[in-house]
């Protein structure tokens, strides 16, 4: 299995302001709503579970780039305005601001750091080595990142 290095993957872009829910600090965010996962991907997960869960490609489907910003804006701006009208729209949108917000954190859920680590575990050719390589380096991860991996996980799942 061939990976890219970080560098030539999708850049991320960096907020201007650092208090946004999009591209800014994961950590700042959870302290400001008093919770272990963001209130947006809880909205986006439960529209999803409730109203996409028998879409075909939910998350391969795209959405309407402008619609996504507007949503994007919205919860930047009024996040109980953003989930309301979130609800009255397709799943798919859900799923696109889903991603769209993994995609704007500043630091990825599996960390820059231990990206190279996270490669050579997958690279190891035993079944039994690579997966406790993997829960290793799993194991190293700031325990925010796992607590949303996990819930993004359960969420697939589903």
């Amino acid at each position: 299995m061939k990976f890219l290095s970080p560098k030539k993957t999708i850049t991320r872009r960096r907020t201007r302001n650092r208090n946004d829910i999009f591209g800014g600090n994961l950590f700042e965010l959870l302290q400001r709503e008093k919770s272990r996962i963001p209130r947006i991907l809880k909205d986006c997960v439960e529209i999803i579970e409730t109203k996409g869960i028998e879409e075909v490609g939910i998350y391969r489907v795209s959405s309407v780039v402008s619609e996504v910003q507007k949503m994007k804006e919205l919860y930047s701006k009024n996040p109980n305005i953003a989930l309301s009208e979130l609800r009255q729209k397709s799943p798919h949108l859900a799923a696109n601001v889903l991603k769209l917000y993994l995609r704007e954190l500043p630091d990825p859920l599996f960390t820059s750091h231990l990206y190279h680590r996270f490669i050579s575990a997958l690279d190891c050719s035993v079944p039994e080595f690579r997966f406790v390589e993997l829960c290793h380096v799993f194991n190293e991860l700031p325990e925010t990142n796992k607590t949303i991996i996990l819930f993004i996980l359960t969420h697939l799942l589903n």
